[in-house]
């Protein structure tokens, strides 16, 4: 079954692209190799299947799927995100609707920024601060990339 999987292309090897990309291409590829086994020939059969569930499994900072977040709702098998014909769609709550999805929007920047606070400070912890006065010495580290 088809579901509506869009490939997108990245360079590679590009230091302008996030590591985000990196973090859900090797998590992509886990449940690939987890869900393919011996049958390697076929890994391309399952990739729908292989994004519902990675679209949704639980994050750790949001504590919702992906799915939630964009849908507003947890879908429980894929026939669920397939749009609904026109005439059974019902517009009374479309309203009620957006005011979810923005309370749970509200919710999860919150917790991105929970999250983000915890990181910093446990990266500060071993971190010192300088300052510097005009005509201090210092040695510089140079990488060659």
């Amino acid at each position: 079954m088809k579901m509506g999987t869009k490939l997108q292309f990245s360079t590679t090897f590009h230091p302008q692209i996030d590591g985000q990309t990196e973090v859900v291409n090797r998590s992509l590829g886990n449940l690939l190799r987890s869900l393919v086994g011996e049958h390697i020939k076929n890994w391309d059969s399952i990739l729908p299947t292989t994004e519902f569930a990675y679209n949704n499994s639980i994050n750790r900072i949001t504590c919702l799927s992906i799915s939630e977040i964009i849908y507003g709702f947890k879908p429980r098998r894929s026939l669920d995100l397939i749009p609904m014909c026109f005439r059974y769609r019902i517009y009374e709550s479309a309203s009620l609707f957006a005011s979810h999805l923005h309370e749970l929007h509200k919710e999860i920047a919150q917790h991105i920024e929970r999250n983000n606070s915890e990181y910093k400070l446990h990266a500060n912890l071993k971190r010192r601060f300088k300052t510097f006065e005009v005509g201090d010495f210092m040695m510089v580290r140079i990488r060659s990339e």
